[in-house]
């Protein structure tokens, strides 16, 4: 299976060096990793608006992202993620950074729906262990939908019911069918697709209401 990952870092010679590396390993460790994913196809940007240009156009089917922490301009990989939930797309994530291991840092990236953190500098066959974290979150729906929950969470709307495909179902359950992995892509997609329009709309209110939830980092 082919998976499609967006990365989003502006020192782009390294990470071209790092996409040829992930690109040359053998089907064999693909195989080791328990995995039906045997294919990554990564497409580097060094600019969030990229970002947001590329998941924005229907023909891209992005299944992850790939983050750097800091970019230029002051801002930040995770504070630029989470503004793409907010035009309406929730894509998994993970961030691959140097500028990641404070404990506020980290729990600031945690808090975003990312909980895999991986030190560039740091870890020992990078190219190997980027792959293994690609294929552990798109290999769990509760990884899949982390950043969602989060969101949910936070406006507490867990109970509200949404309709996908004509079934008509609390927040909740539609997410306990995503983590069962029970279902197909596409179906996840759309139970995605309805949950993360939800969460817009109850921010919205929210911040009509003065409660805030959207976030003064937007």
């Amino acid at each position: 299976m082919k998976v499609r990952v967006l990365w989003l870092d502006d020192e782009v010679e390294f990470v071209e060096d790092l996409r040829y590396n992930i690109c040359a390993l053998e089907t064999e460790f693909f195989k080791s990793l328990d995995t039906e994913i045997n294919d990554i196809e990564i497409t580097i940007i060094k600019e969030p608006e990229e970002a947001f240009d590329i998941i924005n156009d229907e023909k891209n089917q992005i299944d992850l992202m790939i983050l750097d922490i800091e970019l230029k301009y002051a801002k930040e990989g995770h504070q630029e993620y989470d503004k793409l939930f907010y035009l309406g797309k929730a894509i998994p994530a993970i961030v691959v950074s140097a500028f990641a291991t404070s404990p506020k840092r980290i729990e600031e990236i945690h808090a975003k729906g990312i909980s895999v953190i991986i030190d560039k500098w740091k870890t020992e066959k990078l190219s190997e262990e980027i792959v293994r974290k690609i294929c552990e979150v798109l290999g769990s729906g509760a990884e899949r939908i982390l950043q969602i929950r989060n969101i949910v969470e936070g406006l507490r709307i867990h109970q509200n019911t949404v309709t996908v495909e004509n079934e008509t179902k609390s927040i909740q359950e539609w997410m306990h069918e995503i983590v069962s992995g029970k279902i197909s892509k596409e179906r996840e997609s759309s139970i995605k697709q309805v949950i993360t329009d939800e969460c817009i709309k109850n921010s919205r209110l929210e911040e009509d209401h003065g409660k805030g939830f959207l976030r003064s980092d937007n």
